[in-house]
Parts: structure tokens; sequence; C-alpha cells
């Protein structure tokens, strides 16, 4: 793959890439100790009538920014649409049958890989036709006290919360036969939600990351993963709303959908978009009190919002949550975006796939 002209490389640098539901961003970054320099941007939207033009998308979406940044990046991070690449709390238990002995190091790697085939068993009946992309344990216990690990500790009872991110591995082989035409150095595939702990500093609460056709919700204690939801539902199907009564194109639906987010429409045709939207809104507040529901156990108080639907008005209103936040790229430290472009809560996921 050549691009020119190139300013000749003198940092490590990587491209990132947010595949999500509905488009893909690509970013060009350099790491330099603690800080996070983007150098290059783009963002594709898939057209819904040529989903076989997805691959070329998303191509032409990291060359766009690797064109813009004028850089050779080494290293590649993506990320898959969360509709594909789920994300699973299981819960474990161990007895072990010498419980006054002290847990050697090849005892905690026995009983670790005992957990994580356990989960993956309990996931799917043929874990064969999963591909696992990350298996992280969120907690531990020994006969009821939190342990940072198993060695050196006595016990009986080991519990384990595990965080499984997983998708099809069909699904999985396409996505990284087309990641791997961009020939860099090496290819990591990265869950977002795994950096999702202390982003812009919060450490507790509701995080609601609404994407163009999903909806993730995450609950996070002490800056640890505690549960995780979802359900197929986000701002595209807020723009279809005007494209079905509008008679609008999806692009055009989509452009008139953010207008109305960001205020810049007369504040008569904010009533009349308000009705309009009135019913998706609601299935949307609908299936998210439902997961709210499955969430065991007393839930922060604060919520926190991020991706592209997420500046909707409304979508938050009786939620009984004491505050309401919509996380910005410029709420996160260490980032310092040169192309002045990351500005939209659409690119959390984008910088929680860097800051890791």
């Amino acid at each position: 793959m050549m691009f020119s002209p190139l300013k000749k490389n003198t940092k490590e640098c990587f491209l990132a890439l947010d595949i999500g539901t509905e488009a893909v961003k690509a970013l060009v970054f350099e790491k330099d100790n603690q800080a996070y320099s983007i150098l290059g941007s783009a963002l594709q939207y898939f057209d819904e009538l040529k989903p076989f033009n997805n691959d070329k998308v998303i191509f032409q979406a990291g060359e766009e920014a690797i064109k813009e940044s004028r850089e050779s990046p080494k290293y590649l991070l993506a990320s898959l649409p969360p509709n594909l690449l789920r994300n699973k709390v299981d819960l474990r238990v161990i007895i072990r049958e010498s419980p006054k002995e002290e847990i050697s190091k090849k005892e905690e790697q026995d009983i670790l890989g005992r957990v994580f085939e356990e989960t993956k068993k309990a996931i799917s009946h043929s874990p064969k036709d999963l591909q696992f992309i990350n298996l992280e344990i969120l907690g531990i216990k020994i006969d009821g006290y939190e342990v940072p690990g198993l060695k050196g500790y006595s016990g009986e009872k080991a519990e384990f919360k595990i965080l499984a991110s997983f998708l099809p591995k069909e699904q999985f082989d396409n996505f990284n036969k087309v990641l791997s035409s961009f020939d860099l150095k090496s290819l990591k595939i990265v869950n977002p939600i795994n950096n999702l702990g202390g982003i812009a500093g919060i450490n507790n609460g509701v995080f609601i990351d609404i994407g163009g056709r999903f909806t993730n919700i995450c609950v996070m204690r002490n800056g640890k993963i505690e549960m995780v939801e979802g359900f197929e539902m986000g701002g595209r199907d807020f723009s279809r709303v005007f494209s079905q009564n509008l008679g609008m194109l999806e692009g055009e639906a989509r452009m008139f959908k953010e207008k109305y987010s960001l205020g810049e429409l007369a504040e008569q045709t904010r009533d009349k978009i308000k009705e309009m939207l009135a019913s998706s809104v609601q299935e949307w507040q609908s299936q998210f009190g439902l997961k709210l529901k499955n969430l065991k156990g007393s839930l922060p108080y604060d919520f926190f919002l991020f991706g592209g639907g997420s500046l909707l008005p409304g979508l938050m209103e009786g939620t009984g949550a004491a505050k309401v936040k919509i996380i910005y790229p410029q709420d996160i430290k260490n980032i310092i975006d040169n192309t002045h472009r990351v500005n939209s809560p659409q690119y959390i996921n984008s910088i929680l796939l860097i800051h890791g």
C-alpha cells in the first residue's frame, strides 16, 4: 500500500479503525509517553443498499486517514461492530481439593485455564464456532474475600467474574481478511469496552453507547466493569423516521437528524420533529428500560452517554438518572487532535480504541 508524499516517520505510528454498524471511523495517531496525537482522521458511512461494498469502505477510510497524516503507520488496531462482537459477564466457581495449601504459580495457571474453558462452554455449546477476542478477569474472591490474584493464597472456594468478548468465527475471519489487506506490521482486534475504566476520570456510572444500529449499556463501579447489556436499536432508526416521513435519502435523513440534535432547526420545526420521532424514542426507551431491569443490584445514579445517537434530545427523559452527561473527545485527557475534527461523541469508541 503506497501513499505519497510521506514525511519520514520518526515515531511508531498506529492506524485505528473503529468499524461500527453504520460507519467506520479511522484515526492515525502517535503515542508519546501518555499523550496521543491524532494526525489523520476519516469517517465513511456504509451504503445500506450496497453491503457488498463494506470492505471497500473500510479500506478507503483507512487510506484517507493515512493520506492526511502523511505518515506510514506500522500497527493496526481495530474494533468490530457491536451487533456482532458481543460481551457477556460470566461467573465461575472452582472448589479446590487442598484448601489449606497455598496456590502455586502452576496451580494458578491450571485454574485460570479451566475457568476460561468453562466460560467458553457456558457461552456456546460449540465454542469452535465462536472467536473469543478477549477473556478478562474482572474480579476474584477466595472464600468470600476479594484478592488481586490467586498465587500465594489458600482457601477452598475461588470465585471469578469474567468479561468475555466474542463473535461468530466466520464473521471474524471475514474482517480479519479485510484488515490484513492493509499489510501493516501487526494487527490487533480490540474491544473498546475493555478500555472504559476511568474514561474522563469517571469510575462509577452507567455508560450508554448509542451507535448506528446498536446500543451498549455498561455498568462501571470503582473503575471496573460490573455488567454489560445491549439491544439492536440506535441512531439509524431515528434517521429512518425522516426517510419514511419526509422522503429523504439515507444521507439526507442522517444530516437532518444531526441538525435537529444540535438545535439548528427553528423551534416550530423542532416541535414537529419531536412529535414525528415520539414513537421511535418511546420504543428505544422501552428496550432500554428492559435492559436496565436485567442489570442486577442497585445502579449508579449517574448516566454517561456517547456514540452517534447520544445527542438526540429527550432520549433519557424518565430514566430516573440523577445526572446525565454526554462524553466528548475533549473530556478525555492526553488526546491532542491535530485534525480538529474528532470532536463528536461518535468518536469516543475510536478514542477508547487508541487509549487502552
